[in-house]
């Protein structure tokens, strides 16, 4: 007995578009079959998507829910918590929100888990995951708690090398904390996420923009700039290669460059070759939503395209 089985969409999957029927059991796909395939097996729903496309929810791998963001002025706004962000995630077929929580040097990453679990326990639409991130000066005695939150589930970390903002300190990991994150990240098959720029960089253009008076954002590019970019993450690379099994994943601004945008890759395409073995890893264990779902109803009424929501749950998460 199935729970699901969704007819005659047009079904996206990794070798192409096809019309199928797709047949859910639990909380896995049970079976893509040919249409008409299934007509003896029986399910709890049956849902005609004929004439509509059939997605896996997505999976946002960086969102910042109930996460304050502080203006010039010193005034401070919060962005909207998962209960909020998660519904308009579903109407748009994101089935599995990925956000932060804070790991810092005064208290114990289980407590930073914790803390952030306040904000989406009982309240989140959707299915939800936490990248660990890194700040300043993390104690040597913290590498070993970063051990047991991978395989608690919690393998990635997000790693700053700028504090990004003349205003803010504490978010810039030195090269040697790192080092040591990666050690521990090689050790146990976790993934380092780098938001890499070079610190001396962005500071001192920040500086040259706010004398200049060129304090608008289409100036902001000039800030996070290419080139700070690319001194930042070849030494990051070159720290990986030193640590063998460490894998790492590429987060930048970009800030509407499109010209360094095109060359990103390009410029990743002459590093050696061993350093391409370094990206990969696996995504934090989702959590599942504790409210209702939204109506099959309300969801097949949304965008064009969207059939219905069905998360990923824990172990099928691993296994992306």
């Amino acid at each position: 007995m199935l729970d699901l089985i969704v007819r005659g969409g047009d079904v996206v999957t990794p070798q192409g578009v096809a019309r199928c029927d797709v047949a859910i059991k639990g909380e896995a796909i049970a079976a893509v079959a040919a249409p008409g395939t299934l007509a003896g097996a029986t399910a709890t729903r049956v849902i005609d998507a004929a004439g509509k496309i059939v997605i896996p929810g997505g999976i946002d791998p960086h969102v910042h829910m109930h996460h304050p963001w502080i203006l010039p002025d010193g005034t401070t706004l919060t962005t909207k918590g998962p209960d909020h962000v998660g519904q308009a995630a579903l109407w748009g077929g994101t089935t599995t929100l990925i956000d932060f929580a804070y790991w810092r040097s005064d208290r114990s990453i289980r407590a930073a888990i914790e803390s952030r679990d306040q904000d989406f326990v009982g309240k989140s639409s959707c299915d939800w995951a936490y990248h660990l991130m890194a700040s300043a000066d993390p104690p040597a005695h913290h590498m070993g708690e970063l051990a047991e939150a991978i395989q608690a589930g919690y393998p990635t970390v997000k790693i700053f090398t700028t504090n990004i903002l003349p205003s803010r300190q504490g978010r810039m990991v030195d090269f040697g904390d790192i080092w040591e994150i990666f050690k521990v990240l090689a050790a146990h098959q976790g993934l380092g996420v780098i938001h890499a720029e070079d610190n001396d960089l962005v500071m001192h253009m920040y500086a040259k923009l706010i004398a200049e008076g060129r304090v608008g954002f289409e100036n902001l590019a000039e800030v996070h700039n290419q080139l700070s970019e690319d001194l930042s993450f070849r030494r990051v690379i070159r720290l990986a290669e030193r640590v063998p099994g460490t894998a790492i994943e590429r987060r930048d601004r970009r800030c509407g460059d499109r010209r360094g945008a095109r060359q990103g890759p390009a410029g990743l395409r002459r590093e050696p070759a061993s350093v391409h073995a370094l990206f990969g890893g696996r995504l934090p264990a989702a959590k599942r939503a504790d409210l209702p779902h939204l109506p099959l109803a309300q969801v097949e009424a949304g965008p064009e395209g969207a059939v219905g929501r069905h998360a990923v749950g824990r172990d099928q998460l691993r296994r992306h």
